[in-house]
């Protein structure tokens, strides 16, 4: 029982406390225990292809029953470069995912606090509009003012209804991310991390150099095959076009004589006209996969420097609504003194206090462009949340 108030005491004081944008940065989406998953597979793909090995076993049931195996060794590259590539590639789309869960919370940190200053907001512009049609009334305005201080306050209704289901959207995308509570209203500085080099773009390009070298292998094979029979057949062969060694273990050949070794050698030369036009289709490839990779970079380059211009200028902004906000709440304190002296009217207090909502909620949603901003370049950069 004693635990069971412990609990609900805790998750009050985190309610009323609320969430803070650090918060956020230590949310993990379900999508990131996937990519997590399919990053170590691939790990086991690449130590595996490192390995280069393979074999098979076969049963036989003809006049009797046969068993034969074999193992071999790939010592060509195109496996293990493929795997790589692979490896390098999941660890992108789990930053990727990690890098977006985090970028959710953080919007969703900056649209509940926008909407709750919003909310704000919107309760003083109702009540700026109905101190303000009370004004009208009391002075003896004629119908055309006391209509358009019904239609302000009207507007001023409708408002706060939209006001409410956007906080209420708001909130409920918060908790749906684990994020309880109203909002703080905090911001957080980001650091932009120096581009992180695209070694998958190389290794396309190391990947299309193997495949032209492998193609022009295939035109003249090399082989050796070394055979020995007694109770079973061992046949050992090697190749140039992997280049590939193998080992069979089989049943005895009645025909070939036990106890002797057998040497072949043998060279294959294609005479194939697609043979020869693949290998220069394989050259081209990767001439292609260079200029592409070439491209990529330039492209990539410029827009990091637009996208590193952007953040500034969005953080710029940030300090920008921080300072009016300020301002805007020094006025309403200046208001609400002078409202206590007896100096200040009920409506400059009011139009004080709507004016620091409305600052408070512009300064949220610069804290939202920003975010927006970072996301563009770490998205560019490959690189992940940290706190300048």
């Amino acid at each position: 029982m004693r635990g069971r108030f412990l609990g609900i005491l805790v998750g009050l004081l985190a309610f009323a406390q609320g969430f803070a944008p650090k918060d956020a940065l230590s949310y993990r989406p379900p999508e990131a225990a996937l990519q997590s998953r399919r990053l170590a597979l691939a790990k086991t793909q690449l130590s595996l292809a490192k390995l280069g090995l393979a074999g098979r076993a076969q049963l036989r049931y003809g006049d009797e029953l046969t068993a034969s195996a074999g193992i071999a060794l790939d010592l060509g590259e195109e496996k293990r470069l493929a795997a790589e590539k692979a490896v390098i590639e999941a660890e992108a789309r789990l930053r990727a995912a990690i890098r977006d869960g985090v970028y959710r919370a953080l919007k969703a940190h900056a649209a509940l606090w926008k909407a709750e200053a919003g909310l704000r907001a919107a309760r003083l512009a109702v009540a700026l509009a109905e101190l303000k049609q009370q004004a009208a009334a009391a002075k003896g305005a004629g119908p055309l003012a006391l209509e358009d201080a019904r239609n302000a306050l009207e507007d001023a209704r409708i408002a706060l209804a939209e006001a409410r289901l956007e906080a209420e959207a708001a909130a409920a995308e918060a908790r749906a991310l684990g994020l309880v509570g109203p909002a703080e209203p905090a911001t957080l500085a980001f650091a932009l991390p120096p581009a992180r080099a695209d070694r998958a773009a190389r290794l396309a390009l190391a990947l299309a150099e193997a495949r032209a070298a492998r193609a022009r292998r295939d035109l003249l094979v090399l082989s050796a095959d070394l055979a020995y029979q007694e109770a079973v057949a061992l046949d050992l062969k090697a190749e140039t076009a992997g280049p590939s060694l193998g080992l069979e273990v089989g049943p005895k050949n009645p025909l070939a004589k036990s106890g002797a070794w057998r040497v072949a050698l043998a060279a294959r030369l294609s005479l194939d006209p697609a043979a020869w036009t693949a290998v220069r289709d394989a050259e081209l490839a990767a001439q292609a996969t260079r200029l592409q990779n070439q491209e990529a970079e330039r492209r990539r380059t410029r827009r990091l420097a637009e996208a590193r211009t952007r953040v500034r200028l969005a953080e710029r902004r940030l300090r920008l609504a921080e300072r009016r906000r300020g301002l805007a709440t020094s006025r309403q304190r200046s208001a609400r003194l002078r409202r206590e002296r007896g100096v200040g009217s009920a409506l400059d207090l009011a139009a004080a206090r709507l004016e620091a909502a409305r600052a408070e909620a512009e300064q949220a949603r610069a804290w939202g462009a920003y975010l927006d901003a970072v996301k563009a370049y770490l998205d560019l950069a490959d690189g992940e949340w940290r706190v300048r």
